[in-house]
């Protein structure tokens, strides 16, 4: 057996014995420390103590056989690793029952099976190890994932995991029969060994890989194995096939849009049958319909026939239906309308209904039925825009035959829902323009002008600063939201006016820093240089900002615009800096000649002694 690891994830329900034990070499160690395991022997009808080291030793010697005969699967042996199962078979909670490889390289042994079934004979089990392992040379798992690959996988396993394991039982026989015959064509074992163990053997399938056994004859070979057993459920079977199916189309590159459409509602009704409908799946208007087809509507009249015509209808997806389907739906709403407008009474009796008040519905929801479902045919809908036309759809179908309590019931929860959408939407759209911001062409600017704001809570900036840069950010941040093409003159209108006030203040700033020597190494001119740089990169930029430049050129602009602001940030953080006068220096050297004369006359202890320092008698 080919064992899928990650479809259907039970490791978690397999604890290893001793576990910390189980290494890449497998758990041999922790198996022979256990020394006996009790099994059931049914001949006997008693619980016996077994050996587990002879079970051990009997697949090592098997192993070892197949290295030696069949040089090609060494590899496949010595990256394996062995991991022995000691749960009965008959338990429900055993990890596996026989013997399987999976694809996260562990080959898997039950002890009860290799003692019981095999008898702990050692050419038998050479046979269903070789087999177990051709599974791997063949490279069964990867061809599988062809017939159903993993995504498909997950959505049936969400379905019902019996499904699931339908179907991986489905592949694995047809595997199976693709490995036995090999080993018998290479006379590895002979036919007569699999009759014996009730092996999968059938030589009109000699040559032939499973892939095309599994497309020719895999559901019957399903179905006789599980009649030879224990007989499936015909509800689960069916739905495998419908299932299976409907995935394959969907996952077809050749299917056009429509098949696909239909394959999904198909699937959407396979599903619906096994579990019912889930509050947690999305109502759709062909949902909601067939909701609307189980109710006694469906009794009067033509209402059921006609009613059934418009979800056929909707097998095809609305924003999929062509031309022809779109005609061909409009008609059997005004056929539905007039049925049920021809039998208002009888509906109305039947679901104690005010007629007058249920005619204005049944137009009302046919109406918005039909020009829902052309709205949204329209191929340049939003997601957004589509769903809400679905659930305005929904909504007048919901009030159909509902009663005044019901309708009210309803207008509230829509109103709630709507309230709740557009808040999500406005939060929704707020993070996205937040996203849109960060990667502006002009985000790096617009943060660099904040920076240069934020000194004056250092106080190296002046209040006239901080005010500048302000009016400078008040000015960039709306451009944020716009695309550099969206950007008009008006948009940046006075901009050199608050670059000039801007670097007069920073001008100002830096001659005080300067005056009060803290830019002592800094002249006038050089003050007037950086700040005349400052004015002329930013107002540059500015001035081409609208005159549709590349985004390169615009962008060594922005880098040049930055750098001058960073350069006038830089001088604006300098740090006080204290020279040390000629009175200081002279002191200095007086105290360092005075501590080494005593260094020379008394050694390092008298040195110590005269700082104050610990020193040794």
């Amino acid at each position: 057996m080919y064992y899928n690891y990650y479809a259907n994830n039970i490791y978690n329900g397999y604890k290893v014995l001793n576990e910390g034990v189980a290494d890449y070499t497998g758990n041999k160690s922790a198996i022979l420390s256990v020394g006996t395991v009790p099994m059931y022997i049914e001949k006997l009808d008693v619980v016996m103590d077994v050996e587990l080291e002879p079970i051990v030793q009997c697949v090592d010697i098997a192993l070892g056989e197949i290295i030696s005969r069949y040089k090609f699967m060494a590899d496949y042996i010595r990256y394996n690793r062995t991991m022995y199962v000691l749960a009965d078979p008959s338990s429900r909670n055993c990890f596996h029952k026989t013997m399987a490889v999976d694809d996260v390289g562990n080959l898997w042994l039950n002890v009860h099976f290799i003692y019981k079934s095999l008898n702990n004979d050692t050419d038998r089990v050479f046979g269903i190890l070789f087999h177990e392992l051709m599974h791997n040379f063949l490279n069964h798992l990867d061809r599988a994932k062809k017939i159903l690959p993993t995504e498909n996988r997950e959505k049936l396993l969400k379905i019902d995991p019996k499904m699931l394991q339908m179907e991986d039982l489905k592949q694995n026989l047809c595997m199976d029969l693709e490995v036995n015959l090999n080993m018998v064509a290479d006379g590895v074992v002979s036919k007569d060994f699999w009759h014996e163990l009730h092996g999968m053997y059938d030589e009109k399938y000699m040559g032939k890989m499973w892939e095309e056994i599994y497309k020719t004859d895999g559901d019957k070979l399903l179905s006789d194995y599980m009649s030879s057993s224990s007989k499936m459920d015909e509800k689960y079977y069916e739905a495998l096939k419908e299932i299976v199916k409907a995935l394959k189309t969907l996952h077809d590159p050749d299917a056009t849009d429509e098949d696909k459409s239909k394959a999904a509602a198909e699937l959407e009704d396979v599903i619906d049958k096994l579990m019912g409908e889930k509050k947690t799946r999305k109502m759709t208007i062909r949902r909601r319909l067939k909701k609307l087809q189980k109710t006694r509507i469906k009794e009067i009249g033509e209402i059921g026939p006609y009613l059934k015509d418009i979800i056929d209808d909707l097998a095809i997806e609305p924003k999929s239906m062509n031309e022809i389907a779109l005609d061909k739906f409009g008609k059997d709403v005004e056929i539905l309308k007039d049925e049920m407008l021809k039998h208002v009474s009888d509906i109305a009796s039947t679901f104690m209904c005010d007629e007058y008040d249920l005619e204005k519905d049944i137009v009302e929801c046919m109406d918005a039925l039909k020009n829902g479902v052309i709205s949204m045919n329209n191929p340049s809908l939003t997601t957004e825009e589509y769903d809400d036309i679905e659930e305005e759809v929904i909504y007048a179908i919901d009030k159909l035959l509902a009663d005044d309590i019901k309708k009210k019931e309803l207008a509230d929860a829509r109103k709630e829902a709507k309230k709740k959408k557009e808040e999500e939407r406005a939060e929704k759209m707020k993070k996205e323009i937040e996203k849109k911001k960060k990667k502006h062409i002009l985000a790096k600017y617009f943060s660099t002008i904040k920076s240069l704001k934020i000194i004056r809570d250092h106080e190296r900036a002046s209040d006239d600063t901080a005010t500048a840069c302000q009016n400078i950010m008040d000015m960039v941040e709306p451009l944020l939201s716009k695309d550099v093409t969206e950007i008009t003159k008006y948009d940046i209108d006075g901009y050199k006016m608050l670059f000039k006030t801007l670097k007069d203040s920073l001008y100002s700033d830096l001659m005080v820093l300067k005056e009060s020597k803290i830019l002592f190494h800094r002249d006038e001119a050089y003050i007037k240089r950086i700040t005349d740089e400052f004015f002329q990169y930013n107002v540059e930029l500015f001035k081409n900002l609208t005159t549709g430049l590349s985004k390169t050129e615009l962008v060594s602009l922005i880098q040049s615009a930055i750098d001058s602001i960073r350069l006038i940030g830089k001088n604006l953080h300098t740090k006080a800096k204290y020279r040390a006068t000629d009175e200081y220096k002279e002191a200095y050297k007086e105290e360092y000649k005075r501590l080494r004369k005593i260094y020379m006359e008394l050694g390092e202890k008298g040195l110590r002694k005269e700082l104050g320092l610990p020193y040794e008698e």
